[in-house]
């Protein structure tokens, strides 16, 4: 059984917003969090009868629950990004790995192990948080609970008015990043891990800043977090990490633009933590997830594209690109008809569509008598067509994408495949 109690959500129909451009000074309705001014003297007050607390030493010794890893064996984990030792951790991809459940059995654990570790719970606006904040750690309270026996000692979650308590103390809230500016004033020194969920959009859209501005996003995140990181008397503690979880959808996104990933992120990068900087990125692969194979067999994977399967339920390995069904031997026919020369990183390729039969190709060299376009800035030579990242693509930019995400797009090598997929998830 599970110990949930979910808040109601009143929705302002006439403020609610579709993927527009945001306000600089536009403030969200609702929450002023002020009873967050001192987390001390505001604990909620008890229902019925005295809640006692339990910590994770008591119900780990005294009904035998297995460890976090073991708890996670089989599914995502975030112990590997943690041993990074970094302060902005990454999960990016596959879909149903249980990245959610696995961040949050950590959060929870922490905090039972430590209630001085809380959290903050974070979507971009108040209509996402409504969506998931009140059911987010359901699966992580059943898991727990499953071992423990006694009704009394069973973990007691209930998230209200955007707060989450466990066993009654005040363990975490959840905020939209648009609302961020209004938690600036509170002591939030209670807080140790900062969640936010679903950062990349599927069409690049929708993000603060919009298209034109991905990075304002990020900042607002990073405002979050400082505010998150302040101490009465002290400006910063470095102690708040922050946890971004997001499917494979884009490279052109707020995180990567903002951290620095785009100039290094490849469409087969698995972990990404260059020396000296504060984060590390994980584009999982099935192997981190191995349990989540059985979700090939449910009706959602078999009715998804073959490119939807490939990039959002599998980051490929080397193995993996190598028995692709796109990387294929070419045999040229009439049908065939050049589009242009394309070149990623000093590799030249040929796009060739066969309209007939509504496919297209990818080979090596280079024709002359065709329009060239530069993929990557290094790549520009005179008389190039330069693409730049989130550009709106010309009209043969276009149909590369359109072909590829019908999942008609083949190669003759896996460095080709890797090159157009990694500079595709970089356009709009």
């Amino acid at each position: 059984m599970v110990y949930t109690k979910r808040g109601r959500y009143m929705e302002r129909s006439y403020y609610r917003m579709r993927d527009i451009n945001y306000v600089e000074d536009l403030e969200e309705y609702g929450d002023d969090y002020e009873d967050l001014a001192d987390r001390g003297d505001n604990k909620r007050e008890k229902e019925e009868k005295e809640i006692v607390f339990k910590s994770w030493k008591y119900l780990k010794d005294k009904y035998n629950i297995p460890s976090y890893d073991e708890l996670t064996k089989g599914w995502f984990s975030l112990r590997r990004l943690l041993s990074y030792n970094r302060h902005l951790l990454g999960a990016i991809g596959m879909r149903s790995s249980g990245k959610s459940t696995g961040v949050s059995l950590w959060l929870l654990i922490d905090f039972l192990d430590n209630p001085d570790h809380g959290w903050i719970y974070s979507r971009r606006d108040k209509d996402e948080v409504a969506e998931t904040a009140d059911s987010w750690f359901d699966n992580a309270v059943e898991i727990l609970n499953s071992y423990i026996t006694e009704d009394e000692d069973k973990i007691a979650l209930e998230y209200s008015g955007g707060r989450y308590h466990v066993y009654g103390e005040l363990a975490g809230i959840s905020v939209s990043l648009k609302k961020q500016q209004k938690l600036k004033s509170k002591n939030l020194s209670w807080v140790k891990w900062l969640v936010y969920d679903e950062a990349i959009t599927m069409d690049g859209k929708g993000y603060i800043g919009g298209m034109t501005d991905p990075t304002k996003e990020y900042d607002y995140l990073m405002a979050l977090r400082t505010t998150a990181d302040r101490k009465v008397g002290k400006a910063y503690r470095n102690e708040v990490v922050v946890i971004v979880m997001a499917n494979n959808e884009s490279f052109y996104n707020p995180i990567y633009m903002g951290t620095g990933a785009d100039a290094y992120i490849q469409s087969d990068t698995h972990f990404l933590a260059p020396k000296g900087e504060e984060w590390v990125i994980m584009q999982m692969r099935q192997e981190d997830a191995e349990n989540a194979k059985d979700f090939k067999q449910t009706v959602a994977y078999k009715l998804a594209s073959k490119r939807m399967r490939q990039r959002d339920f599998e980051n490929i390995n080397d193995y993996q690109a190598m028995s692709s069904d796109f990387v294929i031997k070419i045999n040229k026919t009439s049908d065939m008809k050049v589009i242009c020369n394309m070149h990623y990183n000093n590799l030249d390729m040929i796009f060739w569509v066969d309209h007939r039969h509504g496919k297209g190709y990818i080979t090596r060299g280079n024709d002359s008598r065709y329009p060239d376009y530069a993929l990557t800035l290094e790549d520009h030579r005179p008389n190039y067509m330069l693409m730049t990242a989130g550009k709106t693509a010309d009209a043969r930019i276009a149909l590369l994408k359109k072909i590829r995400m019908n999942g008609m797009l083949y190669f003759e090598k896996t460095e080709q495949l890797r090159a157009i997929d990694t500079f595709l998830r970089f356009m709009i």
